[in-house]
């Protein structure tokens, strides 16, 4: 990739350019927005996994929870029955 400028001087009749070689630039340009592409992906997996094992563990606690409910339901029946 080149850069170039193209410069008249109508006093002297003289017509020069510049050219500027800046493949390394737009290579360096390109290698910073693929690691931040990248960088999002593995943002966006991690906090896909976090958010599934969130669910997971939510899952767990209300199963628990309900088989906790149940347990007690059934102890306070037996107690309640053992004062009749």
């Amino acid at each position: 990739v080149v850069f170039e400028r193209i410069i008249y001087l109508p006093k002297n009749k003289i017509l020069f350019g510049i050219l500027n070689d800046i493949s390394n630039d737009e290579l360096k340009k390109e290698q910073i927005v693929n690691f931040k592409m990248n960088t999002l992906e593995t943002a966006d997996k991690v906090i896909e996994k976090q958010m599934r094992v969130a669910q997971e563990i939510a899952g767990l606690l209300g199963e628990t929870t309900a088989e906790t409910k149940a347990a007690l339901l059934k102890l306070k029946k037996v107690v309640f029955e053992e004062n009749e």
